[in-house]
């Protein structure tokens, strides 16, 4: 048992990077040590989580704590530790905080597609999340690479059974790459890819290519440190000559096992591509066009919960709050842990008027993932209107030791002020 916590209160403050704050809060209590939710009262130590980012000084985090523990603080009372402080008095090796992270829709806005598209490439399983969160993948920044990769063979006509068929096919004759993927380039034969690392090059069928059009001897190596504009142009869309995909409708007859895939990839090309539009029409402002294009793709390709997700969105977007209701239920229907869909028809339903049914969901979002600030600030927000007060300042002093430096902290203090008001009268 750890000396340095037994017989202590304590609280966590922000999101842990070596694991769940429930299972940190058990540990701790195994070794003796009494947790409580919210930095206030008699507690005597204070664990800062290192997931977030780094700067939580004592002048950030006083905000959240009362004339009390200020005091306390000052006295020498109060100690307040980073995590992997805390992990070495448990005897524990620390585990590092991972770099930065990006959802599904962070990843679409930089790779210049359709978060459904994300999602359905990771389902697929074209592209590796770092971590999850619940059914939330988190991707590195090299996926952006991968996943723009994706887009230009997408539009050059591929689809995502004949991308993985090749990746399957080239990862055989080239077994020292680690990411066949992030060499593949469309050519003008739409049942072949091309694989071109610098010093080899080879189609899916197996020929051996020694010139190609348009390809770049070396491409830029994409960084973190390199602007995503030097990137725009590394991924062209159709070749010229390319022919179009197979008629989405053949003539009726029996068809062979082959026709039946090239029908099967007709169809996956033209939901993709109705989603990649409906992509481009809100991103152009054109939100109706959008929900019409996402309501086109559901309809040729069948329930889909990305697409619906995404027609969810929209909806939110353009204020038809009772069909936007709809759509994440049938998200939620497939997926009761699809956090984004909890957060988002939480949102609807507080705007819908329903505040209780938006805080329940808000709680079920936060058991999924307790770091997820704003989160913490929306349940709070919605409590305190609900009247609700003590467990409204709980909310928002874990927001606010969780994310110091959001945009939401100053009416997150103006909510916790005017509860210390209605406290004093």
């Amino acid at each position: 048992m750890a000396d340095q916590i037994r017989n202590r209160k304590l609280c966590f403050c922000g999101k842990l990077a070596g694991m769940s704050r429930k299972d940190a809060e058990r540990l701790a209590r195994d070794n003796g040590a009494q947790v409580v939710p919210a930095p206030r009262g008699d507690i005597d130590l204070v664990v800062i989580g290192e997931a977030v980012p780094l700067g939580k000084t004592w002048v950030e985090l006083s905000a959240a704590f009362d004339d009390e523990l200020r005091n306390a603080f000052e006295s020498g009372r109060l100690e307040t530790v980073t995590e992997t402080t805390f992990w070495q008095w448990l005897g524990l090796s620390p585990q590092t905080s991972s770099p930065q992270l990006y959802t599904p829709a962070a990843l679409a806005q930089l790779a210049g597609v359709p978060a459904a598209a994300i999602r359905h490439w990771h389902r697929a399983g074209l592209l590796k999340p770092e971590s999850q969160v619940g059914k939330l993948p988190y991707f590195a920044f090299s996926e952006i690479l991968a996943a723009k990769r994706l887009k230009a063979l997408t539009e050059a006509g591929y689809s995502l059974r004949r991308i993985a068929r090749a990746i399957d096919s080239l990862s055989r004759d080239f077994p020292q790459t680690e990411r066949v993927l992030l060499y593949l380039y469309p050519t003008s034969d739409p049942a072949k890819i091309l694989y071109a690392d610098g010093r080899d090059r080879r189609d899916s069928g197996g020929q051996a290519f020694f010139d190609f059009e348009g390809l770049e001897a070396e491409e830029p190596f994409l960084t973190a440190e390199n602007p995503l504009s030097e990137l725009s142009g590394a991924f062209p869309s159709r070749p010229a000559g390319t022919p179009e995909a197979p008629p989405l409708f053949p003539e009726p007859s029996l068809l062979s096992d082959e026709e039946r895939r090239l029908r099967e990839d007709a169809v996956d090309q033209k939901v993709v591509a109705l989603c990649q539009k409906a992509w481009e029409e809100e991103t152009a402002g054109d939100i109706p066009a959008a929900v019409q294009s996402c309501r086109s793709a559901l309809l040729l390709g069948g329930a889909d919960p990305d697409i619906s997700f995404q027609l969810a969105e929209l909806l939110a977007r353009c204020g038809s709050l009772e069909a936007a209701r709809e759509r994440y239920y049938v998200v939620l229907e497939s997926d009761d842990r699809h956090l984004e869909a909890l957060v988002g028809l939480a949102r609807v339903l507080d705007r819908l008027g329903e505040a209780g049914d938006a805080a329940r969901l808000y709680r079920t979002a936060l058991e999924i993932h307790p770091g997820y600030a704003a989160v913490r600030y929306r349940l709070g927000e919605i409590l305190y209107r609900l009247g609700e007060r003590a467990e409204a300042e709980e909310q928002l002093l874990l927001f606010k030791a969780a994310d110091p430096d959001s945009l939401l902290g100053g009416s997150a203090d103006e909510i916790l002020r005017q509860i210390a008001r209605s406290r004093a009268e």
